[in-house]
């Protein structure tokens, strides 16, 4: 079912300059839950204004006045049933209120969830690398019964899954980093599968805003570095220039890849985070302990904690860094460069999908996910993943919401649901 939700942008008291937003509600594919749905709750923020929306036998229509002035603002809504409780939720992006006719489509779900998007990744496939665009995500390469060339780009504004440009070769967990400007660098990954197959060493760079489907430019080939980046991405170390752990250490930017001499080799999972100083820092974990790129200064910290594996993420909610165990989870200062235990996982989980936004860090694999509120990283609640899968990757999208993509089955088949955590409105 599909709402239709009409918002008019007026610039110049309407001069002749206004604009139009067409709203549309999606669900997880099959979806019966916008049925018990009687009241919308219609919130466009900064500043807030809130509408109730009644059912009618059209379903939903609406019609609100916005000042055309630019200002970043986010659609939030929550539908109610009959006795007033909220049955789902979902949010948009923020989005420039201008005198223009756009649309944006807002996927609802039940608050505190995991349900499918309204798109399978087809192929479906494991081994895969998954970064943010500023407007949603970009999925590269992957396996299933051999590599896989496929790239494509979840949009969370209107939740399109668009294929690009396929690579120039098939790529299985490639490293991947996105530039402010959403260029994509490709490098490395295995060239035949997940369990075989060489490393490659070619750096390519994707433009996903040249039309149709992107461009690519071949940046060099390096036999040397050749790599994947199975346990863990490129992490930023500054706005433009991103670093490979391994052997040699490699730092991307400026269009080429170049081995760090004061750097032999550095720790293979790594995640970098803005810290509350506004300084770009990025922490490296292996089984010596963790190094910390911060200034452009590189220090080492001996590990503390028992376990070889582990996932780190940047934590938005507080600005440090999130090191994942199977059973445990600590808190790095990147700052003070310190490291503190803050709580345990509901069940052991081996390199799970996580993922973090300002308010939520998701822990998936196996049956379920823990969801952490991401400032005091209590555990809020263990929720079941639509198709259980191990091996998946998660990004947060800039709607507050977290996909989860690939893995495989209990069998070892690769997993084509694409997943959507969707969180409960903030309080307002």
């Amino acid at each position: 079912m599909l709402a239709a939700i009409l918002a008019s942008a007026c610039a110049s008291a309407c001069a002749g300059n206004e604009g139009t937003i067409g709203v549309e509600l999606v669900t997880a594919p099959g979806s019966t839950l916008l049925d018990g749905v009687q009241t919308l709750r219609f919130t466009i923020t900064d500043p807030d204004t809130t509408t109730l929306v009644e059912r009618t036998a059209a379903g939903f229509d609406v019609s609100l006045d916005l000042p055309a002035d630019g200002g970043a603002r986010a659609i939030e809504l929550a539908g109610l049933d009959a006795a007033g409780t909220i049955v789902a939720v979902g949010q948009s992006p923020a989005f420039p209120v201008a005198a223009i006719t756009a649309r944006v489509v807002i996927y609802l779900a039940p608050p505190m969830s995991l349900a499918a998007a309204p798109h399978d990744l087809a192929p479906a496939r494991s081994a895969l690398a998954v970064a943010p665009l500023s407007y949603g995500a970009i999925l590269v390469g992957g396996a299933d019964a051999a590599a896989s060339a496929d790239v494509g780009i979840y949009n969370a504004y209107d939740h399109s899954l668009v294929d690009v440009l396929p690579m120039p070769a098939a790529r299985a967990h490639p490293c991947i980093a996105v530039t402010r400007a959403n260029d994509v660098y490709v490098f490395g990954g295995r060239t035949t599968g997940v369990d075989g197959g060489a490393a490659a060493g070619q750096l390519w760079k994707l433009s996903t805003a040249t039309p149709p489907t992107g461009a690519y430019a071949t940046l060099g080939d390096q036999p040397a570095y050749a790599r994947d980046c199975e346990l863990g991405p490129p992490a930023r170390t500054n706005v433009d220039q991103f670093v490979v752990g391994g052997t040699p250490a490699l730092a991307i930017g400026g269009n080429v890849i170049a081995a760090r001499t004061d750097l032999p080799s550095l720790p293979p999972t790594g995640a970098s985070v803005t810290a509350t100083d506004g300084t770009i820092s990025a922490i490296f974990r292996g089984p010596a302990g963790y190094t910390r790129f911060r200034d452009d200064v590189v220090d080492a910290l001996p590990a503390v904690e028992t376990s070889d594996d582990v996932r780190l993420v940047a934590n938005p909610g507080d600005h440090t860094i999130l090191v994942v165990e199977p059973l445990g989870l600590l808190r790095i200062d990147p700052i003070a460069f310190t490291v503190t235990p803050m709580g345990t996982t509901s069940v052991a989980r081996a390199r799970p999908a996580v993922a973090a936004t300002t308010r939520h860090v998701l822990v998936a694999g196996g049956a379920t996910a823990d969801v952490f509120d991401a400032v005091t990283l209590a555990l809020v609640a263990t929720i079941p993943l639509v198709v259980p899968r191990s091996g998946a990757a998660a990004i947060a999208l800039p709607n507050d919401q977290i996909l989860v993509v690939g893995g495989v089955d209990a069998d070892g088949v690769p997993v084509a649901t694409i997943e959507l955590f969707t969180p409960p409105l903030p309080d307002r």
